[in-house]
């Protein structure tokens, strides 16, 4: 059971990446297409920055979260590891991750309601040229936030020999 969840964790990890990786991608094309239409034609691409910021930003930043935990490169503060038996360091990695899985899943209910909301009124911001519809990009933040927090409630059962991937 354990080595299905991460293994299905680890295909959600891929998906995940690969679409943090397109939304670069994508990102860098839709700002060099503006900075050259603004070269060749004199003419700017419409709602270019509002793209940038509420599409391919937030597939950027939070989308390889669950990466970043997957492979134990989350900010930490290992100040009295050395002084901790080997049971006393796996007792309290597996309150970080209960913390972190606690906090993680805080934040995604909260990111949940609101990607509700914004959904059930269509939610959308105006340029200058029209509406550009937001709501489907509030949906990437509790997608990530849950994977994560996903990811550490699974930490927490696995091995101690498991564990040293996660290092």
């Amino acid at each position: 059971m354990k080595i299905a969840m991460m293994a299905a964790i680890r295909r959600l990890e891929y998906v995940m990446n690969a679409v943090a990786v397109a939304s670069i991608a994508l990102m860098m094309l839709h700002i060099v297409a503006e900075a050259g239409t603004r070269l060749v034609l004199r003419r700017s691409l419409e709602g270019t920055t509002e793209i940038v910021a509420h599409y391919y930003m937030i597939g950027v930043v939070f989308l390889p979260l669950l990466s970043v935990r997957l492979r134990g490169r989350l900010i930490a503060a290992n100040l009295i590891d050395a002084w901790l038996s080997p049971a006393a360091d796996r007792a309290l990695s597996r309150l970080s991750d209960l913390l972190l899985a606690a906090w993680f899943i805080f934040l995604s209910v909260a990111s949940t309601i609101t990607a509700l909301r914004a959904t059930d009124t269509s939610e959308y911001i105006e340029t200058t040229t029209g509406l550009l519809t937001i709501w489907p990009s509030r949906w990437a933040l509790p997608v990530a936030l849950s994977a994560t927090a996903l990811a550490c409630l699974c930490a927490i059962f696995a091995a101690p020999a498991d564990r040293s991937a996660d290092a």
